[in-house]
């Protein structure tokens, strides 16, 4: 049996982790800013009725900002 993995790339490095990790992947139109929260934290977006972090990983992984990908 193979296991399923999730794979995403930051800075043209790829990153790898098990499928089993991942709760749920969703799309979003922007996040709302927290004020006073970490410079990775891009905000918060709504769903389902929880409210869900949206991390920066490059600002997490101390790389600079790159343009949004459309």
């Amino acid at each position: 049996m193979s296991d399923l993995h999730v794979v995403f790339r930051v800075a043209g490095a790829d990153y790898v982790i098990p499928a089993s990790e991942v709760l749920r992947m969703e799309s979003f139109e922007g996040a709302t800013p927290v004020p006073g929260g970490p410079p990775h934290l891009a905000g918060i977006v709504q769903v389902r009725g929880r409210f869900v972090p949206v991390i920066d990983l490059r600002a997490r992984f101390g790389l600079p900002a790159a343009p949004l990908a459309k």
